[in-house]
């Protein structure tokens, strides 16, 4: 009898457990089959998403090439709009150009200033004042000129020859006369000079910054700089775009007008506009008070009169 109870007992425990094991091993197959179809859900979003960014950016693509072609037509019409503003902007105008820092703007200016009808006199790129550290080596120069006699220059410049070189450089630049203090400071590889030193100058462009440093714009740029204002002549100072450093805030000391972007077309239309008689900083950078000057009657009448006719010239 007991032992009949037991196997049931067993009987139904067997029972149980295969019942048991079933819904464990139904439950395993349909969680594995329910996580294959999430999966395959999930792919199918992934591949409709991936089709729509593949055709967004494609259009992206032909978006970027019809801007590029707006741009390049909206470029060609500046251009030309530009050559016909430029053109004769600057006709009768006698200019000395002084580089002391790099080349890198000077072709765009050069082609610019012609563009404009102006006669580019002289360029004077100053390149080696800095090897002249004491007032003997200004000596040895034997120069032959009235107003550059040892007393004179010792007194303007004590030990550092430098700033009273510069200013005879300039001065030599605007009157057309003492060739050969230009020649021989050239001889010397002080500077090179390009171009006609005896010819009327009645607008000077300096192009910087020194590309020496800072210390030289006070021995050098500023310097001749004081001779131009002397002189009572407009002057331009141009700072090369992408320059080591910035040196607008000595350059406005001068009281001349500066431009810090003249690799766009902004900045050329500002040296035609300021050329023109408008004044004021002009540029991308924080020192300048506005993109483009605004020309006015008034300011265009402001240099009436000097351009054409050197105040230096007898």
């Amino acid at each position: 009898m007991n032992k009949g109870i037991t196997y049931h007992i067993l009987t139904i425990v067997a029972i149980f457990t295969a019942l048991g094991l079933g819904i464990f091993i139904g439950s395993m197959l349909n969680g594995e089959q329910l996580m294959v179809t999430q999966q395959n859900r999930l792919m199918q979003a992934l591949g409709e998403n991936l089709g729509v960014i593949t055709r967004e950016n494609e259009q992206l693509k032909k978006d970027i090439m019809q801007m590029n072609k707006d741009y390049d037509l909206k470029d060609n019409l500046v251009d030309y709009l530009f050559d016909d503003y430029a053109d004769d902007k600057l006709k009768g105008y006698n200019v000395a150009v002084i580089i002391t820092g790099g080349n890198m703007a000077w072709s765009d200016i050069q082609l610019l200033l012609q563009r404009a009808g102006a006669n580019i006199v002289s360029v004077t790129s100053v390149r080696g004042l800095e090897n002249i550290e004491a007032i003997n080596a200004f000596y040895q120069m034997h120069l032959e000129r009235d107003n550059l006699d040892a007393n004179r220059a010792e007194e303007a410049a004590g030990d550092n020859a430098i700033p009273y070189i510069a200013q005879n450089i300039m001065h030599s630049i605007l009157t057309g006369q003492y060739s050969e203090f230009i020649d021989q400071m050239e001889n010397m590889r002080y500077i090179d000079a390009d171009g006609d030193y005896a010819g009327l100058v009645d607008y000077v462009i300096m192009v910087g910054p020194n590309e020496n440093g800072r210390k030289y714009i006070e021995w050098v740029d500023m310097p001749m700089l004081d001779v131009v204002k002397k002189a009572d002549l407009p002057s331009l100072i141009i700072e090369q775009p992408q320059a080591d450093y910035s040196a607008i805030d000595l350059y406005k000391k001068s009281g001349f007008s500066t431009i810090d972007h003249i690799d766009t077309i902004f900045g050329k239309i500002a040296l035609l506009k300021i050329m023109s008689g408008t004044q004021g900083h002009f540029g991308l950078e924080a020192s300048a008070a506005a993109l483009i000057p605004d020309l006015t009657v008034a300011d265009a009448k402001e240099n009436e009169g000097k351009i054409g006719e050197s105040v230096w010239r007898e």
